[in-house]
């Protein structure tokens, strides 16, 4: 496989990136990665913005909910980029991980299900049989 081309300056100052510029600094370099297929470094970036974005603590209560969306739209990312690469353990634990900040985030829902649509046939045979609780035998 040939190594993905870098974009050139006049591909970069295109509309493709043009919505760019108003993304931060680690997230801009992820979005740039993803543009040019560097799954494994946008997944660094993602993770190292949303890590920058952790604690809560610090944050003033007006920004608090700025940075819940700017989370979110972090660990989507990295389950997208995850879904590129078909890890598809990281993409079930990435879209949780924004199910647990956004229970109605749609992108992660219909990407937990990929992973776990892909990997059902592998729960099933790891999976012993359990027995049926004795409460709901009589159902």
């Amino acid at each position: 496989m040939l190594p993905a081309k870098r974009p050139s300056k006049k591909a970069m100052n295109s509309t493709k990136y043009a919505r760019a510029p108003h993304l931060p600094g680690p997230k801009l370099t992820s979005f740039l990665s993803i543009q040019i297929n560097k799954f494994d470094r946008a997944i660094r970036k993602y993770k190292k913005a949303a890590d920058f974005i952790e604690s809560d603590y610090s944050m003033e209560e007006n920004e608090k909910p700025q940075a819940k969306v700017l989370k979110v739209a972090c660990l989507s990312n990295v389950a997208a980029s995850y879904i590129k690469l078909k890890n598809w353990k990281e993409v079930i634990d990435n879209s949780n991980k924004v199910l647990d900040l956004d229970a109605t985030n749609i992108k992660a829902l219909f990407r937990r299900g990929q992973g776990m649509y892909i990997l059902l046939p592998f729960y099933r045979l790891n999976t012993s049989p359990q027995p049926i609780p004795r409460s709901m035998n009589g159902i």
